[in-house]
């Protein structure tokens, strides 16, 4: 996994913030139950077709227009990455299958200078522990029930806006995917198969119902990216924006906020739509001090790279260790 592919949870998906088109003065997000179905292995998935691509760059565009998505060149980045269409190579595709596996906050200790420091990572950072082991061979026999149908992982499409749409989860005030029984601690896959399914909902996206009347979220994102006017966030101040790229941290942004290696937890910790979920952890091997020392200086030694790699590989970070070091410093720091 390199560090691009790294950035599940705020670039790769987000088209989060299409919320916002459904509000405005007099205007909320509709409450109802999801639309999704559950599979043996205990993902949650829908299905859309691939004709609506266009409905997801018209939602994207209208954004784009009203000017709220920030200007951030990474985010203008990935949003301009978009897929509008079928790549050629898959122009087979009728169907798109999408996909949440429940995934956990990482812990890790880290041992420096004789003390030990419990660090967290937000989830969607880490593959899932063997969990997506033969998930195309399930979802062809269990979803499709075809074992010969074609399935490859989906074109570069913005996975919220369309789990949204689709009815697989509903947008919680921070512009975050709750699904039932993974809250917003998920991962968020969109696979693209030549069988043809019945027409399905295409729907405006839904509210959180713990939403209403709760300001948690927006009380404790330290850079005021969650307003409590509406469902959209002012992307370009959140922390995990930053804490996912190699550039220093920007001046303003205070350093003491940072709280986990990679991601941000603050507004999603203490949400009562997430309590369910806190005590299920992914705890990893420590990292010793002499690994630990390695990652901050940043020298290569190839044996401890390859112990850290054997520990902490699946967070992805270890493809790239320039942020893990700046990181992790932030928070050996505090």
């Amino acid at each position: 996994m390199n560090s691009r592919e790294s950035r599940r949870t705020f670039l790769k998906q987000f088209g989060a913030v299409g919320a916002v088109l459904y509000l405005g003065s007099g205007m909320g997000l509709a409450r109802t139950a999801p639309h999704h179905r559950i599979t043996e292995m205990g993902f949650r998935y829908t299905i859309s077709s691939v004709d609506c691509l266009p409905k997801l760059k018209a939602d994207m565009d209208r954004l784009l227009e009203q000017n709220k998505v920030t200007k951030h060149a990474t985010i203008r980045e990935y949003v301009g990455a978009f897929a509008t269409e079928l790549p050629e190579e898959q122009l087979w595709g009728k169907s798109f299958i999408n996909v949440a596996i429940p995934n956990k906050i990482v812990q890790v200790d880290f041992h420096h200078k004789g003390e030990k420091k419990r660090v967290k990572v937000a989830p969607g950072y880490t593959s899932s522990g063997g969990r997506w082991d033969g998930i195309l061979d399930h979802i062809k026999e269990h979803i499709i029930g075809d074992k010969e149908a074609k399935l490859e992982y989906g074109p570069f499409i913005p996975q919220k806006l369309l789990a949204a749409r689709s009815g697989l989860g509903v947008y919680g005030r921070n512009n975050v995917i709750f699904i039932p029984e993974f809250g917003s601690y998920h991962a968020l896959l969109t696979y693209v198969t030549d069988h043809e399914f019945e027409p399905q909902p295409w729907r405006n996206p839904q509210m959180l119902r713990e939403c209403e009347g709760c300001n948690i979220c927006y009380e404790s994102c330290p850079n005021k990216c969650i307003t409590p006017e509406n469902f959209v966030i002012d992307a370009g101040r959140c922390v995990t924006l930053y804490n996912e790229e190699n550039e220093d941290m920007p001046e303003w942004m205070d350093p003491t906020i940072h709280n986990a290696l990679v991601g941000c937890l603050l507004c999603t910790i203490k949400c009562p739509a997430n309590a369910h979920r806190l005590a299920d952890l992914d705890i990893m091997d420590d990292i010793t001090e002499a690994e630990t020392d390695m990652i901050l200086s940043g020298e290569q030694n190839e044996e401890l790279k390859a112990s850290i790699v054997e520990k902490i590989g699946r967070i992805g970070l270890t493809a790239d260790f320039t942020h893990l070091s700046r990181n992790l410093r932030l928070l050996l720091e505090r």
